[in-house]
């Protein structure tokens, strides 16, 4: 994540100095249970998280925690997020994040780089390639976890995806609605080029959108 010029103004963190989480004074928090999988350095580049294990038969890095696969007990989506830290600073009606204010839009930018390993070999055929989102994917991450609705910019090795998303854990007798996946290619990208920058849409066959539905498990 490259930094912005000297004359930005941080307002909570620039990733230059340590990063930690799950204590008392940390401005950043991850689960325990498997999306803490990495590791983490921060500096003038920003913050990198790499996976801490080895994939021997790709040769390349690997994420190591899971969650039992056949247990019914635990739902699918615990164990997709492999590394997500979320801000610990509370709304006043304590939801994680802001106040917004009526009237006034908020807004914010970020540069954000990924690259999958690992994935050519998963077993569902020709249809999904190595790159669909499905297997594996890099994200920012934006919620409002009052609604719940996730808005995130996905990254694979070749394209860069809007995500929409509507979590089901809001749901109430008196609140019932539809939970969805929702992602739409924006750009073209080749990291292995320029992890930064998307490339020049030249691909008119993978631009689209997918709807995914409730069990999209991405991460």
């Amino acid at each position: 994540m490259p930094q912005p010029s000297p004359s930005y103004r941080n307002l909570y963190d620039d990733f230059r100095g340590a990063f930690s989480v799950n204590t008392t004074s940390a401005k950043w928090t991850t689960s325990l249970m498997v999306a803490s999988d990495g590791h983490v350095s921060t500096g003038d580049q920003g913050l990198e998280v790499i996976a801490p294990g080895r994939n021997t038969a790709a040769g390349s890095h690997a994420f190591t925690l899971t969650t039992g696969p056949y247990d019914p007990n635990i739902p699918g989506d615990v164990d997709h997020p492999k590394w997500l830290a979320f801000r610990t600073h509370a709304s006043t009606a304590e939801y994680p994040g802001y106040d917004t204010a009526p009237g006034h839009v908020t807004s914010c930018e970020a540069q954000l780089g990924g690259m999958i390993h690992g994935t050519s070999a998963h077993p569902f055929g020709p249809m999904i390639s190595a790159t669909d989102p499905a297997l594996a994917f890099t994200a920012l991450v934006t919620a409002d976890f009052e609604t719940p609705m996730i808005f995130d910019f996905v990254l694979t090795n070749d394209a860069i995806y809007a995500l929409y998303k509507r979590l089901p854990y809001g749901r109430t007798t008196d609140n019932d609605y539809a939970s969805f996946t929702h992602l739409i290619v924006k750009e073209l990208r080749r990291p292995t080029r320029d992890p930064w920058c998307p490339t020049p849409k030249g691909s008119e066959d993978l631009l689209g959108s997918a709807n995914l539905g409730d069990s999209f498990g991405g991460s």
